[in-house]
């Protein structure tokens, strides 16, 4: 059991139409076949590789790679920068990571083997493809049988017996139940289990001690939470390497390798360097290289601090609580270290340190003209002296 005494941090998601892939990075990464085999060994019929590939397919125009596992007429249209585009800290990442064996697969959605590629992202260098602007055109909009409720709040699901029947919304002029012959909870990984307990579907002795009245007994509802752990670098970038003016994505190569280890699978960790930290003077000065276990073990909960329909919840990753997740973390700070000491990216930066995103850095990531005159100030001291840094 993790101990209670942790420091508890904000957990920033998307609450917007189109959800996260409206702020989101927008890498399109599939996953692995091994990821669907193993949900639909756990019982998620359906959701085997054979399966999701005709949906992945569905969704997709690939720009750049044609064939038995790529969509060339969907609405989503994918790209990736070729290797002359990246910015003087990319290549120098990947020319360390070349220098660690690892080789170029060049397409990450259909060649599984551990290496190196060119990030497929879900955007042309105009536009985010996020579902607000790619599903819900002007057309859509159109449609008679569609009515969005953007200042609309789902306190609950409202159920007759154990059949759920309709919601209860909450809008600026009041609340009212709308009726339904179907509802779907589509409220994201987090926020799905929450709507389903606070409407009475969940652990029924969890539920009432908190007041509220059991519907349907489900203990698994906010269980068996997964995230990914994960351990960034930082490091000040040299001038020439830093992010050009005309590209506005930071990431533009991965690596995808094996850790190794019994009971783990093949492709279960991920590499990625990022050209700019943030979209200010000090985030353009700032590279990172972002390190996570990609099919983690440990798992955490969801569970309703009060029965008040705005209370947040209460979240518990549980993340590295499995033995094999530190392990794989500890494994991957080591290639981390190496990849910092090769002289490619020695070339390019300086001053390499283990970063997090701190209450401080999130308050400058905030667009206000205040950020970002404080942070071209602290630019110009970092650009100045090693010891500002």
């Amino acid at each position: 059991n993790a101990p209670d005494n942790r420091p508890r941090r904000r957990y920033n998601q998307g609450r917007v139409i189109g959800g996260t892939s409206s702020v989101n990075g927008m890498a399109s990464n599939r996953g692995l076949p091994s990821d669907y085999a193993a949900w639909a060994e756990a019982g998620a019929t359906g959701w085997d590789w054979d399966g999701v590939l005709p949906f992945f397919k569905k969704l997709e125009t690939d720009r750049d790679f044609d064939g038995p596992l790529h969509g060339k007429d969907g609405p989503i249209r994918l790209q990736r920068y070729k290797p002359e585009r990246w910015p003087g800290f990319t290549r120098g990442v990947v020319a360390a990571i070349e220098a660690e064996g690892f080789g170029n697969i060049q397409d990450q959605n259909a060649r599984f083997e551990d290496g190196f590629f060119p990030v497929a992202y879900c955007h042309t260098d105009e536009m985010r493809m996020g579902a607000a602007w790619r599903y819900l055109t002007d057309e859509v909009r159109r449609r008679p049988n569609l009515t969005i409720e953007g200042h609309a709040h789902v306190e609950r699901l409202v159920l007759e017996g154990n059949r759920v029947t309709g919601v209860r919304v909450r809008r600026p002029g009041g609340a009212e139940v709308i009726g339904a012959r179907e509802v779907i909870v589509s409220c994201g990984a987090l926020h799905s289990p929450v709507m389903l307990m606070r409407s009475g579907i969940g652990p029924a002795r969890e539920l009432a001690a908190i007041g509220i009245e059991p519907l349907v007994d489900r203990p698994g509802v906010g269980k068996h939470l997964m995230e990914h752990p994960g351990v960034n670098f930082g490091c000040y970038l040299k001038r020439p390497a830093r992010l050009p003016r005309d590209l506005r994505r930071q990431m533009f190569a991965g690596l995808r390798w094996s850790s190794g280890l019994a009971g783990c699978p093949a492709g279960d960790m991920y590499i990625i360097p990022s050209d700019k930290a943030q979209w200010h003077a000090i985030g353009e000065r700032l590279g990172l290289i972002m390190m996570w276990v990609n099919r983690s073990f440990s798992t955490g909960e969801i569970k309703l601090a009060s029965a008040a329909p705005d209370a947040l919840p209460d979240i518990d990753f549980n993340m590295a609580s499995d033995e094999r997740d530190m392990a794989r973390l500890v494994n991957g700070v080591h290639l981390l270290a190496r990849l910092q000491g090769r002289q490619s990216v020695q070339d390019t930066a300086e001053q390499i340190f283990p970063m997090s995103f701190s209450d401080y850095a999130r308050k400058l990531a905030l667009h206000s003209r205040w950020n970002a005159l404080q942070t071209w100030i602290g630019a110009q001291a970092m650009d100045a002296s090693a010891a500002f840094r």
